[in-house]
């Protein structure tokens, strides 16, 4: 596997467009860099967020996503201390972090850090894209979104598309259970618009990132084996939508062809 430098990772990050203020919605997937030369693999994750929080400044704000199904299973759900699953690393990092705050959603939570994070999170919307809820504040507040190593399938914004639009491919579903916020439990229910398992959707976002790109909307490095991406959350959407307002069915790969069209 190929080595870099996260000391390098830690420099390209002003290049990239990143300022002073940015709020950055932060996916991630570490281990596409490669194995770290100048630390130990453990220390990643903090020097990584130390040199966002050098880039953006005090004034900034980092989100994460904090993603667990389980409350869908019957699995009570707790604010603090349930942690994401499948988010990365860098995700689970920011949620243990001693300042951040975790919206309230039980499913498609995120973590925030920075001086924004009470505005973002303020809500208990039913689901985590309604208007008002997390990341449509993020939206609201001209977010970026920043890729540490992870790939566009990854980008969770495109669920606020995907509900705005009512895609025919997902259908909205309540869940009830057991809700713990400062050790305090309750009962609560929370909607999710979730896959068709008649379809069982697989997106492909890629053609997101090639318009992207011929509109000269989005920064690139390459560190190690991996890459940075940045891109403005308002960017992606629009795009997004300009596909889905032609096509509810455009970003499924899993269909036939007579559907695609």
């Amino acid at each position: 596997m190929k080595k870099f430098k996260v000391e390098e990772l830690s420099d390209s990050l002003s290049t990239l467009g990143l300022i002073k203020g940015d709020l950055l919605l932060v996916h991630n997937s570490l281990f596409n860099f490669g194995i770290p030369s100048d630390c130990s693999i453990s220390e990643v994750p903090s020097k990584i967020f130390n040199a966002l929080q050098s880039t953006i400044g005090v004034e900034g704000t980092i989100a994460v996503p904090t993603f667990n199904f389980d409350f869908c299973k019957g699995l009570p759900f707790n604010n603090q201390e349930t942690p994401s699953k499948n988010m990365g690393v860098f995700s689970e990092f920011v949620r243990r972090y001693p300042q951040a705050k975790r919206s309230k959603h039980p499913m498609q939570s995120i973590a925030v850090v920075g001086s924004r994070t009470d505005f973002i999170i303020e809500n208990d919307t039913e689901s985590s894209f309604s208007p008002d809820g997390p990341f449509d504040r993020l939206k609201a507040l001209n977010g970026k979104i920043l890729l540490l190593g992870a790939g566009f399938n990854s980008v969770s914004m495109i669920h606020w598309v995907e509900e705005k639009y009512e895609v025919p491919y997902r259908y909205w579903k309540t869940f009830k259970g057991t809700y713990i916020d400062k050790n305090i439990s309750s009962e609560r229910s929370y909607k999710m618009y979730v896959r068709s398992m008649e379809i069982n959707p697989l997106l492909k976002l890629y053609s997101i990132e090639k318009e992207l790109n011929r509109k000269n909307k989005l920064l690139e490095t390459q560190i190690g084996s991996g890459s940075i991406k940045v891109f403005a959350i308002r960017d992606f959407i629009s795009i997004a939508e300009d596909f889905i307002a032609r096509n509810p069915y455009y970003f499924v790969s899993n269909l036939p062809n007579f559907e695609k069209l």
